[in-house]
């Protein structure tokens, strides 16, 4: 019960890469509870007795392990083998080191397909907050929008599949396009 408990709360950073591992210790966990529940049935009711919940809980597995296989091989994957070679060609143009700026849900295919640090709304690396990001997406100020992007370390870049308008709101000339989903961001403070 506590492992059911477990893995949907810690299900929810795993995308920061925060808990890794976390649900193979819970799986581990979980295991282990029902090693123990089965033992303790065993020496309390001897063998006989014990088959019936034993079976129940092989049949209780067995339903979870069929809705898993189900999962397994009828979800279509998060990304496509198309946006993926994508990503790593983008990931072979930007030089190493560089940061790329993209939304939430393609942040962590960039951080694993390319060896750039990547920033995101919400990622551990950015340093605005939602109000920050909330301004930029509705601001309509120039200056703004280039005083924000200048708080990413350089060299700088910006890459989505979607448009750069839904990820800055209105974009500044001083971003130029490199590719169909990629940008250079040469945009200088104003003094």
């Amino acid at each position: 019960t506590i492992a059911s408990f477990l893995f949907p709360i810690f299900h929810l950073p795993f995308y920061e890469r925060i808990f890794l591992f976390t649900d193979v210790a819970l799986a581990a966990f979980a295991a282990y509870g029902v090693t123990y529940i089965a033992s303790t049935l065993k020496a309390r009711w001897g063998k006989s007795r014990a088959l019936i919940p034993i079976a129940s809980l092989a049949l209780i597995f067995g339903l979870f392990f069929g809705n898993l296989w189900n999962e397994v091989t009828h979800t279509v994957p998060l990304m496509s083998d198309a946006n993926i070679a994508t990503i790593e060609s983008i990931g072979n143009e930007v030089p190493s080191g560089a940061t790329i700026l993209t939304t939430s849900d393609e942040a962590p295919w960039f951080e694993g397909w390319t060896h750039a640090h990547i920033a995101a709304p919400g990622m551990l690396h950015d340093t605005h907050n939602f109000e920050a990001w909330t301004a930029l997406w509705t601001g309509t100020s120039t200056e703004k929008t280039i005083t924000f992007l200048n708080d990413f370390e350089k060299p700088f870049y910006i890459s989505t599949f979607y448009r750069p308008e839904d990820l800055l709101g209105k974009v500044p000339p001083c971003i130029v396009p490199m590719n169909e989903h990629l940008w250079s961001v040469a945009c200088e403070k104003q003094k």
